[in-house]
């Protein structure tokens, strides 16, 4: 069994639009569990929707990204969004824990 990461995305603009669909459909190691967005429009709205996902990813977006992180508890982080299929946990760094 390998191990699973709970990764936060900041950002859910078009860049991001890739970034969620690499985390949904070719990175099975990652489980998305917050997302953060400065736009007050976006706030409240599922992730997957906004994105034009066309599904929902079950995440709501919040421009609070303390409370995101406090409630999502995600163990990593991507310091940019690896949007190529070579992406590995070797991308991912660790949440430092509070």
């Amino acid at each position: 069994m390998s191990k699973s990461y709970r990764v936060v995305r900041y950002g859910v603009g078009p860049i991001g639009q890739s970034c969620l669909l690499t985390i949904i459909s070719k990175h099975p190691f990652l489980e998305l569990v917050g997302a953060i967005d400065i736009d007050p429009d976006k706030a409240g709205k599922d992730d997957g929707m906004i994105t034009g996902l066309g599904q929902n990813a079950e995440v709501l977006v919040s421009a609070d990204a303390e409370t995101v992180v406090s409630a999502s508890k995600p163990t990593s982080f991507m310091p940019k969004c690896a949007q190529s299929t070579q992406l590995s946990p070797g991308h991912l760094h660790d949440v430092p824990q509070r």
